[in-house]
C-alpha cells in the first residue's frame, strides 16, 4: 500500500513537471512577445524541408554582418557575443556592437560568432532564422521570393526584451508573407 501511494505521488510530480516547463516556455515567449520592442530585420528566405520539423522558411539576414569590430578583440568561431541592436534612418535593425559581457543601456540579443575578425567584420548567426508555415505555403513563399528577389523588401518582425528575442511575422512589401502566398497563387 505505501509503495502504491509512493508510485502515485512521483507519477503526479513528474506530470506536474511535464506540464510545467512547456507551459513556462510557453509564457515566456508570450511575454516577449507582448512587452518586448519590435526591430525590423532586412532578410532573404529560403525554404527547407525536415521530416521532424516540418516546413518552415529559413531567414537569412543583412544584420549578420557586423562591421566596425575592433580588431584587437579576438572572437573566434563559435564565441557567444552579446549583439547591442540599433536602427538605421530606414528603421531596419542592425548591431552596433558586440561584446562579451551583456550591456545594460540598450536592447540587445545573444549572438554566435560566425568568423573571426577579418577587416573589421565579423559574421554572427541570430537566435531567430527559421519561420515555420503551413505546409502548404512555405515551397509558395520560396517561390515568391524567387521571382521578387530584386524588388520587394522582405522584413522579419522580431520583438526584443532583455536579451530575448521571438520571430512573430515576416513581411513582403509590408504584408504578412502568408498573405502574399495567397495573391501569387490567385
Amino acid at each position: 500500500m505505501n509503495n502504491k501511494k509512493i508510485s502515485l505521488l512521483a507519477f503526479i510530480a513528474l506530470a506536474i513537471i511535464q506540464i510545467s516547463i512547456p507551459a513556462w516556455m510557453i509564457m515566456h515567449r508570450e511575454d516577449i512577445k507582448s512587452g518586448g520592442k519590435t526591430y525590423h530585420f532586412l532578410c532573404q528566405p529560403i525554404d527547407p524541408n525536415d521530416p521532424f520539423r516540418g516546413k518552415y522558411i529559413i531567414l537569412r539576414f543583412d544584420a549578420e554582418t557586423v562591421n566596425n569590430v575592433d580588431e584587437r578583440d579576438q572572437w573566434t568561431k563559435g564565441d557567444v557575443a552579446y549583439a547591442s541592436l540599433n536602427t538605421n534612418a530606414e528603421d531596419h535593425a542592425y548591431i552596433s556592437k558586440l561584446s562579451r559581457t551583456a550591456p545594460s543601456n540598450t536592447d540587445f540579443i545573444e549572438v554566435t560568432v560566425n568568423s573571426a575578425v577579418y577587416n573589421g567584420t565579423v559574421q554572427v548567426t541570430l537566435p531567430f532564422t527559421r519561420y515555420y508555415m503551413e505546409e502548404s505555403k512555405a515551397p509558395k513563399a520560396e517561390a515568391l521570393y524567387r521571382s521578387s528577389i530584386f524588388d520587394k523588401e522582405i522584413i522579419a518582425l522580431v520583438k526584443v526584451k532583455a536579451g530575448n528575442a521571438v520571430l512573430t511575422k515576416v513581411l513582403v512589401d509590408g504584408q504578412p508573407i502568408e498573405k502574399a502566398v495567397e495573391q501569387l497563387a490567385n
